[in-house]
């Protein structure tokens, strides 16, 4: 791991420097602990000569990957949370797996929300009429002002002491039963892919599948690689640099660089091909040198409720591409839901807070990754 003197640029944006050959990397961590992923997207430029042929080679790459998005599906749930006090169902649920579900669509700035985490731990966001007639445990909310107009209620659904029959577990029950029912999106995972799962005869629920999607630009601005900047990003070293003033100097040039990439996947994701044109409108300028002829940039866009093993499995196909020479480097981009009231494994989440990650795959088996967290509590 790179000592980096700063592992912030910008307003929560941290940025990690690494190599997947090394056995202390943390992008399998922070990627399992950010259960929630609505969208990811891999972008691959296409700077080789042969374009065609280079396109034909990625397909062939991931077929062979095997991702088959058909693997990875998720439900669609309308009932009441005190579904997951029912024993039999909640033993289905968390044995044998990993189990997770939050409210859809459900303003999490100013409506009931909840999360539920594979450990048990039932995360509720509640307004504060809810709050005082459910009359559970819990704290105002670190966001939301005024102050103390939300509160967020945790119950360990996995707690021993927690069973039917504990005064405890009688309360909770007869609290969530005067909650309206909720829709909410679930999935089970098991090595690695998505488990069915039984509901109750009673529950309404629909099954998904992943969507996925190609797009490619075809005269893109793809930006050039400042390997010296990376040298000294990845080791805080670089030949030449004698002096503090220098040193800060050279600190700025690389965050104003890194900053820059991380807006240029921005721009892309959102349509922008020749970022030059568009970044006086955006409200920032991109420091970075273009490659002089502009080449194809591949989109490759999934759409769903991804779970972390299959975003694993993207990045390993994403490793593979990176080793064809005529691909100078691969972009994946990660989003999470809005309206999860809970992000990160444990953070608390806002609506306005960002809730994604960049992984910028480098030759070499060097990445770096940017964390957006935003506001959390």
């Amino acid at each position: 791991m790179a000592h980096f003197p700063h592992e912030s640029i910008g307003s929560g944006l941290q940025v990690n420097f690494s190599s997947f050959s090394n056995e202390k990397s943390s992008h399998e961590k922070i990627i399992n602990n950010h259960p929630f992923n609505s969208q990811c997207e891999l972008i691959i430029p296409l700077v080789g000569n042969d374009k065609k042929r280079l396109e034909e080679k990625i397909e062939e790459m991931k077929k062979r990957n095997e991702l088959k998005e058909e693997n990875h599906c998720y439900f669609q749930v309308f009932s009441s949370l005190s579904i997951f006090l029912n024993s039999q169902f909640s033993n289905s649920l968390f044995k044998d797996g990993q189990f997770f579900a939050f409210s859809h669509r459900s303003l999490v700035d100013s409506q009931n929300s909840f999360t539920l985490l594979p450990n048990g731990m039932l995360n509720l966001s509640l307004d504060k009429n809810s709050f005082q007639q459910l009359g559970l445990d819990g704290k105002p909310s670190s966001f939301f002002p005024p102050k103390d107009s939300r509160y967020d209620v945790q119950i360990n659904l996995l707690s021993p002491k927690f069973v039917e029959g504990n005064a405890y577990y009688e309360r909770v029950k007869k609290s969530l039963d005067r909650l309206s029912n909720v829709k909410y999106f679930c999935m089970k995972v098991k090595d690695g892919v998505s488990s069915s799962i039984s509901f109750p005869k009673d529950v309404e629920n629909s099954k998904f599948s992943i969507v996925s999607s190609k797009n490619q630009f075809k005269s893109a601005m793809i930006p050039k690689i400042d390997n010296s900047l990376l040298q000294f990003a990845f080791n805080n070293h670089l030949d030449g640099i004698n002096n503090e003033e220098d040193y800060k100097d050279k600190i700025d040039e690389v965050e104003k660089n890194l900053e820059s990439w991380y807006n240029w996947f921005g721009l892309i994701s959102n349509g922008i091909e020749r970022p030059f044109l568009n970044q006086f409108n955006c409200g920032f300028s991109l420091s970075l040198d273009y490659q002089l002829e502009k080449s194809p940039c591949l989109v490759y866009r999934w759409k769903g409720f991804l779970s972390s093993s299959f975003l694993l499995d993207i990045v390993k196909l994403a490793r593979g591409l990176i080793e064809l020479d005529e691909i100078p480097f691969v972009s994946l981009n990660t989003f999470g839901f809005n309206d999860a009231n809970v992000a990160w494994s444990k953070g608390s989440h806002s609506f306005g807070g960002e809730n994604n990650w960049s992984l910028f795959i480098l030759p070499k088996e060097n990445y770096i990754m940017f964390i957006a967290k935003g506001k959390f509590g």
